[in-house]
């Protein structure tokens, strides 16, 4: 498995990293801190798993554009969109990309857990 994790704030993608690889350790996990590094990766790499946030970059929908753009790449993946804002904000958008997961910041482990455990696509 393959997830990539997006956010400009270095703390947190460092803390989202070690996230995952406990809850899963066989996936090979990349952050990324930019949409054009995370197409990179995906392009490259692939990718099963999205995680980001919806305003980045100080780009408002940034990672809404950045999903629309990995799901052109792999229509099965994953997105688990993380924000501070209020998801009424973005539920119509959101909800068109048929994303697998939503995370209030700030979220725990075992919200990530949960959200982990409920992919909207099984991966290989």
């Amino acid at each position: 498995m393959t997830v990539v994790c997006v956010d400009t704030n270095w703390f947190v993608l460092r803390g989202l990293k070690k996230k995952v690889q406990k809850i899963l350790p066989e996936a090979s996990v990349h952050t990324c801190r930019s949409s054009q590094n995370a197409l990179e990766i995906v392009e490259k790499q692939g990718c099963d798993v999205l995680i980001t946030e919806i305003d980045f970059g100080g780009q408002k929908e940034e990672g809404i554009e950045l999903a629309h753009k990995v799901k052109e790449i792999n229509p099965c993946v994953n997105i688990i969109f993380a924000t501070a804002s209020p998801a009424r904000d973005y539920a119509q958008q959101i909800v068109k990309l048929k994303y697998s997961g939503f995370l209030n910041k700030p979220y725990s482990s075992e919200e990530l857990r949960g959200e982990l455990a409920d992919l909207r696509y099984g991966y290989s």
